[in-house]
């Protein structure tokens, strides 16, 4: 697999929630360790609280290699083994996108 890089998106295998299941899905790369990847959850899905609350709408996705509007869910940070990774990527965040995200993250504690 090629080397990940922050603010890359790639696309995982990840695991439900609820325990059941996996589904192939894009993540956004934070931080590509030895064995796995930090990475945040990005769904298709509208936000379902105001931004400032965990979620952060990418307005250049389609700049970003992605199909369709796209919500990173901040509050979802995931630790994945590097085998749950395809070898697809979608491309990468816009200067935009990652100081908009940054602003989130920093409101919510997970970066300084």
């Amino acid at each position: 697999m090629a080397e990940m890089n922050r603010w890359e998106i790639w696309e995982a295998d990840v695991p439900f929630q609820e325990g059941n299941g996996s589904k192939l899905r894009p993540v956004l790369i934070l931080s590509d360790q030895e064995v796995f990847a930090l990475s945040l959850k990005m769904t298709s899905h509208e936000p379902r609280y105001k931004k400032m609350e965990g979620e952060y709408e990418i307005y250049r996705w389609q700049e970003a290699g992605l199909e369709k509007p796209t919500v990173i869910q901040c509050s979802k940070k995931l630790k994945l083994d590097k085998s749950r990774f395809t070898s697809k990527q979608y491309g990468r965040l816009t200067t935009v996108d990652i100081i908009g995200l940054q602003a989130v993250l920093k409101y919510m504690g997970i970066e300084e």
